[in-house]
C-alpha cells in the first residue's frame, strides 16, 4: 500500500480478496486513519463480516 489517490477513501482495497477464496485483509491500511486503533478496528470488522457470512455447520 502507498499513499496514492487510488488507495485512499472509497478507492481503498476491500477486506476480502477477489482472487483467493476465504482470504481477508486486516490492518491499519484497510480502514481510514493512522495508528493502532484502526488496525484493531479493522480486525473486528473482518471478524464480524466472517461471522455474518459463514454458513451454519450441520451435524
Amino acid at each position: 500500500m502507498a499513499n496514492t489517490l487510488l488507495q485512499t477513501g472509497p478507492l481503498r482495497p476491500k477486506i476480502k480478496s477477489k482472487k483467493v477464496n476465504n482470504l481477508f485483509f486486516t490492518g491499519q491500511l484497510t480502514v481510514p486513519g493512522p495508528g493502532l486503533p484502526p488496525a484493531v478496528i479493522s480486525g473486528e470488522v473482518v471478524a464480524k463480516y466472517i461471522l455474518k457470512k459463514q454458513k451454519p455447520i450441520q451435524a
